[in-house]
């Protein structure tokens, strides 16, 4: 699948993660998919029963198929920012199980050790890589000033990611500007043609997946309604349509 068939420099697509831990939370968070939706994001990792083998086929088989919309595949270890223990081998064979059940997309975290294998397995499956990175911790994350905003998209781009996703805790406005500025800078320097997503985390950070696609971001997660947030600073999907509207995305 061609990136530009779900994402466009700019123009944010509204992505919904769903975040149950069993079928029945899954299948009841994918009954309230709103239609201002463009993507999903399938939190495999939030299971509760994630290391059993055979559950994780079982569930894949039964849900894959009631998503209707296009989605991204994501299997995050606790070190990573998510919520499994998987060894990288069981992880890379689950991430594999979810492109072959029909994912669109796959999420692939920097550090994982298997990264470049799975951005080639994404790309000979002909699914978009999503190449992600995530700073929580404020420190860490401070330290990521325009500069090594900017020199991390361009690496993620270099080995091989279709789209850059960089998360960090955004504790200052100062910061703040300096994530717009690497943005910006991103954005006009490769003409929208490396498509990547800055998402802040924190109430500061919040900003930046409201107004992202200003600076160039071609998605934006928000939460579905009555669903706990994937990540700290989402907002609900309804605002986030209503800030994508205000800001002319339907007009593009």
């Amino acid at each position: 699948m061609e990136p530009g068939s779900l994402f466009s420099p700019g123009r944010p697509a509204l992505i919904v993660p769903l975040t149950g831990t069993n079928q029945v939370e899954l299948r009841g968070q994918i009954s309230r998919i709103p239609q201002v939706a463009d993507l999903v994001e399938w939190r495999l990792d939030l299971l509760r029963d994630y290391h059993n083998p055979a559950y994780l086929r079982e569930i894949v088989e039964a849900v894959a198929p009631v998503i209707k919309l296009p989605w991204l595949a994501t299997c995050r270890s606790v070190a990573q920012g998510g919520g499994s223990r998987m060894v990288p081998t069981h992880q890379f064979e689950t991430m594999k199980m979810l492109v072959k059940a029909g994912a669109s997309a796959l999420d692939i975290e920097d550090d994982f050790s298997l990264a470049t294998e799975a951005l080639a397995y994404a790309r000979d499956r002909g699914v978009v890589s999503v190449f992600s990175r995530h700073y929580f911790a404020a420190a860490e994350a401070e330290s990521m000033d325009s500069e090594r905003i900017y020199n991390w998209l361009a690496t993620a781009h270099e080995r091989g990611a279709q789209v850059a996703k960089l998360a960090l805790t955004i504790t200052s406005a100062r910061h703040l500007l300096e994530v717009f500025t690497a943005m910006e800078n991103y954005y006009r320097d490769t003409a929208g043609q490396r498509l990547f997503l800055v998402a802040g985390m924190g109430k500061i950070g919040t900003a930046s997946r409201l107004v992202g696609g200003v600076f160039g971001n071609c998605a934006t997660f928000a939460a579905l309604a009555g669903a706990n947030p994937s990540a700290p600073g989402q907002v609900t999907a309804s605002l986030q349509a209503e800030v994508l509207s205000a800001l002319g995305k339907e007009e593009s």
